[in-house]
């Protein structure tokens, strides 16, 4: 594989939070706490832009010449740095609901 992604959340006084081990990088909302994934795809999907501008450009310069030939890595296929946070429903990690998934 040229490269691959990893997210998780994990549930963290009373609420998920997203990480993304990847990136190294997680995103605060403005109560302080870190966003839930699903909560980027809506309102708070400009603090998601902005987290992953500028990972996601050292990671496009990095892949650089390598995908370029390649379907669905070249840059043409890629999620404007801009619109970092467009990452995230890209690979469908923001447009998701787990279906009977309760925490005790």
């Amino acid at each position: 594989a040229r490269c691959a992604h990893t997210d998780t959340e994990a549930y963290v006084e009373g609420r998920w939070a997203m990480f993304d081990m990847s990136f190294d990088l997680c995103v605060e909302l403005p109560t302080g706490e870190i966003a839930e994934a699903r909560e980027l795809s809506g309102r708070h999907r400009p603090l998601a832009h902005e987290a992953y501008r500028q990972p996601l450009e050292a990671h496009y310069r990095r892949l650089k010449p390598f995908v370029e030939e390649s379907p669905g890595w070249c840059s043409a296929d890629r999620p404007d740095v801009q619109r970092g946070g467009d990452l995230l429903a890209h690979i469908g990690i923001c447009n998701y609901l787990i279906a009977g998934v309760e925490v005790p």
